[in-house]
């Protein structure tokens, strides 16, 4: 009962990039449980006690005193290196560590994800032993009554039995016969059918004998793939038999390129667990999105349902990351292993096709509602006809939803969960127009939401004459109304604001006279007032009005809950306007709040400006990757401005300390000459290779 609930106050999880080294489950506590029970039982807290018990052997005794040696030496570095107690082992502090235990980079790995490999893998081991160590101790009546197990035994098949809901091998003859690699397959199914585990011990023996499963003819067998394919297929049932394939060794002996994963961390501030980790939450979203535990996304649960070959989504989402092993550029290393591992898995020609589409296209979602206007119709029209069918669209969108949910707790966040299902929706209807199936269009779909809330049809077909005809693409039906009302006021009083908080999600959207520099300015603003800009759009009216709209997320968690945040901002942007305020004032406040906390460093020093003159119909768009800095959208936007081009629309994106950034641009309403795109191109290198070269000025992002 003390373990269990440690484990769920502390997190169950073991792979987290940023454990905590004293109560996370396979660290010290764990092993300090282990020595409290061998003293309870036997009076002697010393670990070789447990052997005596006959509850433990020799080997993993040693293994587990050099955990211990491993976590006390690294917990007592992170003490003396901050000089008080530090038990989480940061993402910066795994660097220096790295570098001070002699860790060097291999391969394509860095230095610090070869170091936190071996931490894993003891930590796991801990882990099982104190699961191993407890069934034992139950079972030879140490704790607690002595239990008949033979009560609770049923015979699965001639090799196997479960106990207590746990599998184990009752055939001790079984490794010897040779198509033990075939029974074990069958046995993984069997006990996904009947909800069975299977027990440490087993897997530990699989790990052992996993060299049987290493010849190609095993790997090749089709009909190894065909029971394979079926337990991938049972949707509902999949993450804990194939965490339990995973963990004895199984799974990366018959599929070694997702073996590769086991125990990898990919060293950024964005992910929170391990790459293996992250793709078995991954499938375990699948199976309760298919369940209803979680709700997912619009109707998503229905296209789960209906599906005709859920293995392949799944066999999809297994491999989505294999290419991580090698570091970047794992998209195409990925979609790269797709046809080796679908020739000897026996997939036709048309499976194999679907399963590189979807792990080649695993990221064009949720990068496209990122980093794209996701309603432009050149841009609809260039994805519907990548996406090819609404089955490819549909079965992607899961993945895709699964992906982003496995990231970490709150990285995928409500507001880029709505715009997942609107990308959804806009590009199943944009198919539907090509197929001729026929669809509302979006601009009816507006007019039909302000009919709705009782605006006259004049009023409304005015509205959205002066907005421009990208506007009715560019935002969501319920957003309507709110602008309209805006616009009113503002129109009436010169100024008005806006804002509406929804969990993590922060809406505040701006209605003024319009003016060059406006946005650059209240994007100064925002920042000074401890925001982060996801996403900003912006509309100029015919009637030389302008309606910005942002969505935000504070760097102060009780922030937006508090009236005077807003109540602050609201001074500021009517200073702004009025044109009282020096953006500059609001960029060294925000510089004077921000500690050595923020993100890590990543170690991404690229200055990356694109100009793509295809992806949008009537607009230049231009992308931006770089590192991230308070004030980089003001000073993004100021650029821009002082070029003469106009932002339309901009999305904005942070990956922990990378910014990815896209603005909609024109000149005179229309694209961007090159000579004028090429011209505004360099001066955005310029600025930031500048910035690149200052000394750290305490912005958050630690330099190593």
């Amino acid at each position: 009962e003390e373990m269990q609930g440690r484990r769920q106050s502390a997190g169950r999880n073991l792979f987290l990039l940023q454990p905590n080294l004293k109560s996370n489950p396979g660290c010290l506590r764990d092993i300090q449980f282990l020595r409290n029970a061998s003293y309870i039982i036997s009076g002697s807290r010393n670990l070789h006690a447990l052997r005596d018990l006959d509850v433990i052997e020799w080997d993993d005794i040693q293994q587990l005193f050099a955990a211990n040696d491993h976590l006390v030496g690294v917990r007592s570095m992170l003490h003396f290196h901050h000089g008080h107690a530090q038990d989480e082992l940061r993402l910066t502090d795994q660097l220096w560590l790295a570098d001070q235990l002699g860790y060097s980079r291999g391969g394509r790995l860095l230095a610090v994800e070869h170091m936190m490999r071996l931490h894993y893998e003891k930590t796991l081991h801990v882990h099982q032993m104190v699961d191993i160590t407890v069934n034992r101790m139950r079972g030879l009546g140490y704790v607690g009554r002595r239990r008949i197990l033979i009560k609770s035994r049923r015979r699965m098949d001639d090799d196997f039995s479960s106990i207590d809901g746990r599998v184990y091998l009752a055939n001790r003859d079984f490794w010897q016969y040779p198509d033990a690699p075939l029974r074990l397959m069958k046995m993984f199914r069997l006990a996904q059918r009947r909800g069975l585990r299977i027990g440490l011990e087993l897997q530990r023996e699989i790990k052992y004998r996993a060299h049987i499963l290493h010849p190609e003819q095993v790997r090749q067998n089709h009909e190894i793939a065909r029971i394979f394919l079926e337990i991938i297929g049972d949707l509902g049932k999949v993450r804990n038999i194939l965490e339990d394939m995973h963990w004895s060794g199984l799974l990366g002996a018959y599929m070694p390129e997702f073996g590769r994963l086991t125990c990898h961390m990919q060293f950024n501030s964005y992910h929170q667990y391990t790459v293996d980790e992250h793709t078995l939450i991954a499938l375990g979203m699948i199976d309760k999105v298919f369940t209803g535990e979680v709700p997912g996304v619009a109707n998503m649960q229905q296209i789960l349902q209906k599906l005709d070959r859920p293995d392949l989504l799944m066999l999809s989402l297994l491999l989505h990351d294999v290419g991580k092993f090698m570091g970047s550029g794992h998209v195409k290393r990925g979609a790269m292993m797709v046809r080796m591992i679908a020739d000897r898995m026996g997939l036709d020609e048309i499976e194999e096709d679907l399963v590189h589409f979807l792990v080649d296209q695993h990221v064009t979602l949720s990068d496209a509602t990122r980093n794209r206007n996701i309603h432009d119709p050149s841009f609809l029209a260039d994805l519907a006809s990548d996406m090819g069918d609404g089955y490819r669209l549909d079965l992607l969108y899961c993945l895709t939803f699964a992906d982003a949910k496995a990231v970490g707790v709150g990285v995928f966040t409500g507001w880029q969960e709505a715009l997942l299902a609107e990308l959804h929706e806009a590009c199943r209807n944009e198919i539907r127009w090509m197929t001729g199936q026929g669809a509302v269009s979006r601009p009816q779909r507006v007019r039909d939401e302000l009919h709705a809330l009782g605006i006259a049809k004049e009023d409304a077909a005015s509205f959205l004459d002066q907005m421009g005809e990208s506007y009715a693409y560019q935002v969501q039906t319920h957003e309507v109304a709110r602008h309209l009302e805006l616009l009113k006021t503002a129109k009436a009083e010169g100024y008005a604001l806006k804002h509406e908080v929804q969990g993590d999600a922060i809406t505040v959207d701006m209605a003024s006279l319009d003016r060059p520099r406006l946005l650059s300015e209240v994007a100064a603003a925002l920042t000074g007032n401890g925001f982060e800009v996801v996403e900003a759009r912006t509309w100029c009216t015919d009637k030389g009005m302008v309606l910005h709209s942002h969505r935000l997320q504070s760097t102060i968690p009780t922030a937006a809950a508090d009236p005077t945040t807003w109540e602050r901002l609201d001074r500021d942007l009517r200073k702004v306007v009025a044109k009282e305020a020096d953006p500059a004032d609001f960029i060294a406040r925000r510089r004077s709040r921000i500690t050595t906390d923020g993100p890590v460093d990543s170690g991404f020093h690229e200055i990356d400006v694109r100009i793509d003159q295809d992806s949008a119909l009537s607009a230049t768009v231009i992308d931006v990757r770089v590192k991230d800095y308070p004030g980089l959208l003001y000073d993004l936007c100021r650029i821009i401005a002082d070029a003469g081009v106009e932002i339309e629309y901009a999305s904005i994106a942070t990956f922990g300390d990378v910014a990815r950034d896209a603005f909609y641009v024109t000149q005179d309403s229309q694209k961007l000459e090159g000579r004028v795109a090429l011209k505004l191109r360099n001066a955005l290198r310029d600025h930031l290779q500048a910035e690149e070269d200052k000394p750290d000025q305490g912005t958050g992002v630690l330099r190593y």
